[in-house]
């Protein structure tokens, strides 16, 4: 299927399905133009905030009206207001909407409110990063609003998901899962990256992050900190192939493995220890960032 036929599919899904469409906005890689492996999609609707089962409900709906295509739709639904209100708290993930967003249904208010968007991040000196993250700029050893919502509240937030994927790797170590320990296990090295970063202004989003990581620890001023950030760097790394294979089959040769096969108690436990050492870590540069010693 070629693109325009792609996106009066998606047009064509939407409006059969929501009420009170204000616009679609398609964004992402397929949106710049870009080799893609799913289309994203977002929908501004007017009314009322949604739950989240009725915004589960919407989202399937939409995607069963598109039927089957070429690629995977991730649809998200936004109200106007949300909408709106995510913009100006600079959220990332409409960040990206604002800068790479095509517009595929709606009136010129909506393209103004993007605009608007764009001009407001070139003033506060917002930057995308070449990761397609973004970089807030802060205050060295200060909270900093980055939005509503400053440089501490996004770290600790990173952290306290992190120390929750603890929590279940230990357990799952205890009931002899072990490759799904080590799949929380990634979580919580990439989480105390997340948070690390952070501080420092910079949300990305990838599982890969170790490698920025080590850049971004040359860049900044960290005296004495090095060494444990380049060991968290260093567990993130060793960890990051399992945010793949530890959940997903695989195919060695002739046959397929699965995740269960690849980890085994030892494995799993250097895993733990791996991601117990980084979350103390965080937890410890986090509170030294921030003076709170």
């Amino acid at each position: 299927m070629d693109r325009g036929a792609l996106i009066e599919r998606v047009r064509a899904g939407v409006l059969t399905v929501c009420q009170d469409v204000v616009g679609i906005v398609l964004f992402g890689s397929f949106a710049r133009g870009e080799p893609a492996h799913d289309v994203d999609v977002l929908v501004v609707v007017r009314g009322a905030g949604r739950s989240e089962r009725e915004r589960w409900a919407e989202t399937i709906a939409v995607r069963r009206a598109i039927g089957p295509v070429d690629l995977t739709v991730d649809v998200l639904v936004y109200t106007e207001d949300a909408f709106r209100a995510g913009l100006v708290a600079h959220f990332p993930l409409l960040l990206d909407v604002a800068f790479d967003g095509r517009i595929i249904y709606g009136d010129g208010g909506l393209s103004s409110l993007l605009q608007q968007t764009r001009q407001d991040v070139a003033v506060r000196g917002i930057q995308r990063t070449d990761t397609g993250g973004w970089r807030f700029p802060v205050r060295y050893r200060q909270r900093t609003l980055l939005s509503p919502v400053d440089n501490a509240v996004w770290a600790r937030k990173w952290l306290a998901d992190a120390e929750r994927d603890l929590v279940a790797a230990e357990t799952l170590f205890d009931h002899f899962l072990y490759d799904r320990c080590v799949t929380h296990c990634q979580q919580v090295t990439e989480k105390c990256v997340k948070a690390v970063l952070a501080c420092f202004g910079r949300l990305e989003y990838s599982h890969y992050v170790a490698a920025l990581f080590r850049v971004e620890i040359e860049r900044q001023s960290v005296p004495g900190w090095e060494p444990r950030l380049f060991q968290l760097a260093d567990d993130a790394e060793w960890l990051e192939p399992a945010a793949v294979q530890s959940r997903y089959p695989g195919l060695e040769g002739d046959r397929i493995v699965l995740p269960a096969e690849r980890y085994e108690q030892r494995e799993a436990g250097d895993a733990l220890k791996a991601a117990q050492r980084s979350l103390a870590m965080a937890r410890g540069f986090i509170a030294w960032w921030f003076q709170e010693e």
